[in-house]
């Protein structure tokens, strides 16, 4: 009887190497996309059993404020920002101005990207995604943008690398509270958003105006 080379006897069991290390990609995948389901199912049942808490009236003070908040800076309601110094307790800088504030790590574009993985044939991987500006946003930053207004009522963009302080309406510094120390006193009416339950396209949701 002959008997089967080396070289043969190599191939074969490389064959089956091959056949067993494919097997255990394919069960892990397997395995793993069962256990993302797992976890997806365990959330959703989750949610389904606590839902967010609210009053006996059916609000949440919580989700209210977070809708003004929101309101505020879509809508450019009016506000009055205050920049400080570090270690100076009065502001050296303020102004009217619209909307809320923006911090510079914002960004109008998702800030990742999904690519397909160049070293796998199947899967994908995150990277960064650039802004419209054609620039990646900062991973952390003390930058904040305000857009003043001036006497004519017109807008010019603030950039600021330390603190700012924003009050929904007029408000202006004065030396005289917290024992001298001074502080940001409201001189007039809050301007707040008006927010309502109402419909948008069909579907219920929370329409503000100011």
């Amino acid at each position: 009887m002959k008997l089967p080379s080396t070289r043969t006897l190599a191939a074969a069991a490389l064959g089956a190497a091959a056949l067993a290390t494919l097997a255990a990609c394919t069960q892990s995948q397997d395995s793993g996309a069962a256990s993302e389901a797992v976890q997806s199912n365990q959330i959703q049942a989750h949610y389904q059993a606590v839902q967010p808490p609210y009053a006996a009236t059916g609000v949440s003070e919580y989700r209210s404020n977070l809708n003004a908040a929101e309101a505020t800076q879509t809508l450019g309601i009016n506000t009055t920002s205050f920049f400080f110094n570090l270690g100076q307790a009065a502001p050296f800088f303020s102004c009217p101005s619209h909307g809320g504030a923006v911090p510079n790590m914002a960004q109008l574009t998702n800030p990742d990207q999904i690519q397909p993985d160049p070293n796998q044939t199947a899967g994908s991987v995150v990277i960064g995604n650039m802004d419209p500006n054609g620039v990646y946003s900062p991973v952390s930053s003390s930058g904040t943008y305000v857009m003043c207004v001036n006497s004519a009522g017109q807008e010019y963009l603030v950039y600021w690398e330390g603190d700012v302080l924003q009050v929904n309406g007029n408000a202006a510094w004065d030396p005289s509270l917290n024992g001298g120390k001074g502080g940001v006193r409201v001189t007039g009416a809050p301007q707040m958003p008006v927010c309502r339950i109402g419909q948008y396209h069909g579907k219920p949701a929370t329409l503000c105006t100011k």
